[in-house]
């Protein structure tokens, strides 16, 4: 009887140990937490809400913790293991509200948060945040263009009003942390505008105007690098044999004037560069008629050069870029990039780029297209081909850009890749700070036809688009601007304003365009007053309070930044 009795006392011990373990829980620091003390009064649903200049950060008080009054202490940190503390700050209340310069503009923070010790009870465990948060910071800058940036200044131009009477000087930051700091007189501030030299060529600087140590605005540039020509020619040499001669990666420099293609020519198995000296298009042209992209590793970059497709007085080129394998168009074929920047390109009578030679999906590779800082028009201007702007179904491609530019009368849609294409890469799609207008025909999608199995990342961002379809009357577009049917397919339209979207002119039966299918998200429909024949796209003269002026993801102004000021 002894023996059985010591065993249930042993027993019961046994089970009481049990219990309290498993009531008790472990925490991320390693200690045991006794939930009678704090785990009943942890906080939760720690939320984190951002402003311009500003984080908003609230949470719960713990479940039990109804008609006691915590102190709560919150951490941030740029690091994550929070190693290091930046900002720390112990209230009374359920949130807290962080301004610049207390927080840094642009840097990326981690919050954590716990309950302190009340009495007896000790402070609870931490509780962290989902995810990091930034501050974009308050926005006077205006956007920087292109045209203001060389390859050893810039000029910065901000908005004038009592929000910078205030601003005393200009920061520079490369990414490796070394800061160029610049003085602005009352005078300056007042003046809307200045131009900091003495920058590195083909460096990145995080630029901020500021008042003391708070930020006024954020931008950021690359200054130009200086180029080193392979050859360099001037009008009357004869461009095709010099792209001929050139070898794989030869930059061609071409002084002011104008050169002359009448022939299409094969590009073939070679990347070159194209470049004018003055890195000006409006005194360097080429008539040209067509070139065609061959073989493995052909590849193309165009900068500061006007195309135009007129190339003898009465004919013009149908198609300004394509891409074909090198002994039969359709072979097999990994292409090198193609990039257009700072250019004018018109007057193709069908499109600009054409990559879907490839005899099957995917047989075609291309790393990347971009063209930045661009102006495109007259393409297809009557309507009448119902080839895309950019036909690349059945090219298989990581990324398709089109930034900082402005397309305009242009027939059919501007994308077609309705091939379905592998799996493996997720092309992504994307137009930003871009002027759209005057555009569509032959019931093509204005913006993009990805098929209904195609898997496709579209964003259209920052832009503008008007006036569907093209003003020359008696053409019709689809009734949305997109076909985008791949359940893991994204399409987005944001930040961007659109007006005149119609299916066709209205006297003529249309209706507006619906945009039903794409992600939505801070969108104007502002009526600018533009028209088929409107060639200025300037938004100058736009009131200080339109949402346009700082509509941006960055709070800039929308659309192709050589029209915001």
């Amino acid at each position: 009887m002894k023996i059985n009795k010591s065993y249930q006392m042993l027993h019961l011990a046994v089970l009481l140990l049990v219990l309290v373990v498993a009531a008790c829980t472990k925490t991320s620091e390693g200690f045991i937490e006794d939930p009678s003390t704090s785990r009943a009064f942890v906080p939760t649903n720690l939320r984190i809400r951002t402003a311009q200049d500003s984080a908003i950060i609230t949470w719960n008080a713990g479940a039990q913790s109804s008609g006691i009054r915590y102190k709560y202490t919150l951490d941030i940190s740029t690091d994550s293991l929070f190693n290091t503390i930046d900002y720390t700050k112990i209230v009374d209340t359920l949130g807290v509200k962080i301004v610049d310069p207390a927080l840094t503009v642009g840097k990326r923070y981690f919050a954590r948060l716990k309950a302190n010790e009340l009495g007896t009870a000790g402070a609870s465990r931490w509780v962290y945040g989902a995810n990091s948060f930034r501050i974009v910071g308050l926005q006077y800058l205006r956007v920087i263009r292109n045209s203001d940036i060389t390859d050893n200044s810039v000029s910065l131009n901000w908005f004038v009003d009592p929000n910078t009477a205030d601003l005393n000087k200009v920061t520079l930051t490369t990414e490796d942390n070394k800061v160029t700091t610049v003085d602005l007189s009352a005078a300056e501030a007042a003046s809307g505008t200045k131009t900091v030299t003495g920058l590195t060529p083909g460096t990145r600087y995080t630029v901020q105007i500021l008042s003391g140590t708070k930020s006024k605005g954020l931008g950021v540039i690359t200054t130009a690098k200086p180029t080193t020509y392979s050859k360099t020619l001037n009008p009357g040499d004869n461009l095709a044999t010099a792209l001929t001669a050139a070898a794989d990666g030869d930059i061609i420099g071409l002084n002011p004037g104008t050169y002359t293609m009448t022939a299409i020519y094969d590009l073939v198995g070679k990347s070159i560069t194209l470049r004018s000296v003055s890195n000006n298009p409006l005194n360097t042209k080429i008539k040209l008629r067509e070139i065609n992209l061959k073989g493995d590793g052909a590849g193309i970059n165009i900068a500061g050069i006007e195309i135009d497709a007129n190339y003898s007085g009465t004919s013009f080129g149908g198609t300004f870029l394509q891409l074909k394998g090198a002994t039969a168009d359709g072979n097999a074929t990994v292409f090198k990039s193609v990039n257009i920047e700072n250019c004018i390109i018109h007057d193709f009578t069908t499109n600009v780029f054409r990559g879907n030679y490839g005899s099957a999906a995917n047989v075609h590779r291309l790393t990347s297209f971009n063209i930045s800082n661009t102006i495109i028009y007259d393409i297809n201007k009557t309507g009448s081909n119902s080839t895309y702007t950019f036909s690349i179904e059945k090219l298989l491609f990581n990324a398709f850009s089109i930034n900082r530019s402005t397309l305009y009368n242009l027939g059919a849609g501007l994308i077609n890749m309705s091939t379905v294409l592998a799996i493996d890469p997720i092309p992504a799609v994307t137009f930003d700070y871009c002027t759209i207008n005057n555009i569509g025909s032959q019931a093509r999608y204005v913006l993009i036809d990805a098929g209904t199995g195609t898997n496709v990342v579209f964003n259209f961002q920052n832009s503008i688009l008007a006036n569907t379809p093209l003003g020359v009357g008696g053409l019709a577009v689809s009734g949305t601007p997109h076909q985008i049917k791949n359940q893991s397919a994204v399409g987005n339209f944001t930040h961007s304003n659109s007006f005149g979207l119609n299916t066709a002119k209205i006297s003529e039966g249309g209706f507006k365009m619906v945009l039903t299918g794409l992600y939505q998200f801070m969108n104007n429909e502002v009526d600018l007053g533009w028209t088929a024949a409107t060639r200025d796209f300037s938004l100058k003269n736009l009131p200080a309070g339109s949402p346009l002026l700082k509509g941006s993801s960055s709070g800039n102004t929308i659309g192709d930044p050589r029209w915001a000021y």
